[in-house]
């Protein structure tokens, strides 16, 4: 049984319905192939699984779209629920939580840095090359400007050690912020291999990986 409250303006599909985010209905308005089910002034989008090989890349396009219309938790690429009507249960369950999640991205992007060794270089994940990327992971923290929140931090301790940043930074000062840590690595991280892009999607920061058990897969 459907819950009035919510609604879904696209026939389910046989193929399943491949995930792309959550937003606000008023900021995402009429959308054409997407499907949008809607609750308590949320919208899930979704569409069917396109049949090609740069399948990654159109989610990537589709979720840039609604980041543009208004904040947007975007869905990592690959979560597929057998009909689209499966996200209304996503967002009768967690609707406070997706508006708080939401209000957390309003009027920023994502900024990306992954430093590690060169090409050339081969560096045995020892507890002292761990702690000198935990230290690199906190002046970049420090230099961005930003709380802890609006950062997260992955170091691979597999074959050469590795950060992989995702900072959540104003749009206002996305390119302001990337310029200044592509300088300031250059100082800091002298004997390392570093790299800043962006902006993106906030896809660290979506909040939507934890609710990913209650969209049932086929």
């Amino acid at each position: 049984m459907v819950n009035p409250g919510g609604s879904s303006d696209a026939e389910p599909q046989a193929s399943g319905a491949l995930f792309i985010g959550v937003g606000r209905m008023a900021d995402l308005g009429v959308m054409s192939n997407v499907g949008l089910t809607r609750f308590g002034g949320l919208a899930a989008v979704w569409r069917d699984p396109p049949d090609a090989a740069d399948a990654r890349r159109i989610h990537h396009d589709l979720v840039a779209a609604c980041c543009r219309r208004g904040p947007f938790l975007p869905s990592r690429f690959g979560l597929v629920a057998a009909h689209g009507d499966h996200f209304l249960l996503l967002l009768e369950r967690h609707a406070d939580r997706l508006r708080d999640a939401l209000a957390a991205v309003d009027g920023y992007v994502e900024i990306s840095v992954e430093v590690g060794a060169g090409e050339d270089v081969r560096v045995t994940p020892t507890s002292k090359a761990i702690e000198r990327l935990e230290a690199i992971a906190q002046a970049i923290r420090v230099e961005a400007g930003l709380k802890d929140s609006q950062s997260r931090a992955f170091i691979s301790a597999e074959a050469s050690p590795r950060l992989t940043m995702a900072l959540l930074a104003p749009s206002v000062a996305a390119f302001t912020i990337a310029d200044r840590l592509e300088r300031s690595l250059r100082q800091f991280s002298a004997d390392h291999a570093a790299k800043v892009s962006g902006p993106w999607p906030p896809y660290h920061f979506s909040e939507l990986g934890g609710f990913a058990s209650i969209t049932p897969a086929r």
